[in-house]
């Protein structure tokens, strides 16, 4: 399998080896038969349906790769949230202060809940508990723009779903530009 950070340069290498094949065909009014012209109108349409496929191949796993990076980071981020709140679930049995400690627990229960399923919606915004918040604060974590910390990018339990969907996505878009890749350099 080819590696991914050669894929870009080996297609480029390659949609510049098919277009000066693509150049280097005669113009039709060069040629001697009805026949010849045929064969080098075959040829075009075979370069040129080539290279688009190459193109869009290349381009769909490059639009995929940066979502899936992104996803990730965000399922670490969580990963790390979680475990921290865990932490401090059991670090809130010690709280000697029955009041405090049922508010703290409470709390932390809530946002192991918004942690992992996602927060609850109130109208158009993200309900969750400010313990939460603050520990997105805390770590540099920003909303999405117009949206909230969760929208677009779901709980712990949707993001580990939908990044499995999303690796496999790249995964199979990786091979149809390998697959053309292949194609094309037999044509070159």
């Amino acid at each position: 399998m080819i590696e991914a950070p050669a894929l870009p340069s080996q297609v480029a290498t390659t949609l510049t080896a098919l277009r000066t094949a693509l150049d280097a065909l005669p113009l039709d009014d060069d040629l001697p038969t009805p026949k010849a012209v045929e064969a080098n109108f075959a040829r075009r349409s075979l370069l040129n349906q080539t290279i688009s496929r190459l193109r869009m191949d290349l381009q769909h796993l490059q639009e995929l790769e940066p979502k899936a990076e992104s996803l990730q980071r965000w399922l670490t981020v969580l990963q790390e949230c979680h475990r921290d709140f865990a932490q401090k679930l059991l670090d809130a049995e010690d709280i000697s202060d029955l009041r405090q400690r049922e508010r703290t627990v409470d709390a932390l229960r809530h946002s192991l809940h918004d942690i992992s399923d996602g927060p609850e919606r109130v109208g158009a915004h993200e309900f969750m508990r400010d313990i939460l918040v603050h520990w997105f604060n805390d770590h540099q974590i920003v909303p999405l723009p117009n949206s909230g910390f969760f929208e677009g990018r779901g709980g712990l339990r949707s993001a580990e779903h939908r990044l499995a969907t999303l690796m496999t996505e790249v995964s199979q878009a990786r091979a149809d530009v390998e697959y053309s890749l292949r194609s094309a350099k037999e044509l070159s």
